[in-house]
């Protein structure tokens, strides 16, 4: 189900480990800082932290470049990272939590002129499925005899 938000001012996003986020500009936008949760899973006893990082790949005619990673986060060392990433309308993007963590929330701006009108941005969540595991080899089928039987 997507998500329409007007192509103008300040805007904010979750992008989770559950589900990738899909964004289509209308106007020309910003990511202007990524920042973790204030909330957080526990890292394991003896665990100096966990890396979370934020990716984001190019969508041209359907098919994901690989991306880049845009930032890197550290709960309690790093926990928010400024950039200076432009988005162009009328492209696609996906953005991908990789890593330990449940989700980066980022902000940024529109860069849009205030005379000109510009088409509402789409936001997209789209759920992310495990693999299926691998199909077991079917159990061999044995037949008894009925002197099997007997013994």
């Amino acid at each position: 189900m997507s998500e329409y938000i007007p192509s103008a001012g300040m805007w904010f996003a979750e992008v989770s480990s559950r589900f990738t986020l899909r964004i289509k500009p209308g106007g020309p936008m910003q990511i202007m800082r990524a920042v973790l949760p204030l909330k957080l899973r526990k890292s394991d006893e003896g665990d100096a932290g966990w890396l979370c990082r934020l990716k984001v790949s190019k969508v041209v005619n359907g098919v994901t470049d690989a991306g880049v990673m845009l930032v890197s986060l550290v709960p309690c060392r790093i926990d928010n990272g400024a950039m200076k990433v432009l988005l162009h309308p009328g492209d696609q993007y996906v953005f991908d939590v990789i890593g330990g963590g449940d989700s980066i929330f980022m902000s940024g701006e529109f860069l849009t002129e205030s005379d000109k009108e510009y088409p509402d941005t789409e936001l997209r969540k789209l759920a992310i499925r495990p693999k299926a595991p691998k199909a077991r080899a079917p159990a061999p089928v044995v037949v008894k005899s009925e002197e099997d039987e007997e013994q």
